[in-house]
């Protein structure tokens, strides 16, 4: 079975209800099927969220504005800012990114005529999900805390 033909599959399985979007993204990104589903979900690793209880809230993440405009949400709602706090996310090269993910640093306002670092942190959106973690390594891209708007 090649790759189009199992994201097809994949894709009719949670538009049927059979999946959650998030089983569908772990499959996905492992290769997996039913069977195997569970180690997928209770891997450490934090890129992989607790298996659901139920139908997904997440959608995809089709492209890196979405990503940027997400992350930028939920971090200025978490911390209490104005979006607009926000001036631009500075990405990373696709192909320099972990895969499943964008990765993006938020980068704040400078209304002073000489600026230290702008630097909100560095940021990680799930492609399957659009759930969003910070990221605590940029030399190995290692995820840290998944963020939420109850952080």
């Amino acid at each position: 079975m090649n790759d189009q033909e199992r994201r097809a599959i994949l894709g009719q399985q949670v538009a049927s209800g059979q999946k959650t979007s998030e089983e569908a993204a772990c499959d996905y990104r492992l290769g997996l099927w039913d069977t195997e589903r569970e180690a997928c979900f209770n891997a450490d690793g934090p890129s992989i969220r607790p298996a659901p209880t139920g139908p997904s809230e997440y959608v995809a993440v089709h492209n890196a504005e979405d990503a940027c405009a997400k992350a930028t949400a939920l971090v200025t709602a978490q911390r209490g800012l104005p979006i607009t706090h926000v001036a631009y996310c500075d990405q990373t090269r696709e192909a320099d990114s972990p895969s499943g993910f964008y990765i993006m640093a938020l980068r704040a306002q400078c209304s002073d005529d000489l600026c230290g670092s702008t630097n909100m942190g560095w940021f990680a959106v799930q492609k399957a999900t659009a759930d969003i973690f910070e990221v605590d390594d940029v030399t190995d891209w290692k995820l840290g805390r998944r963020v939420t708007d109850s952080n």
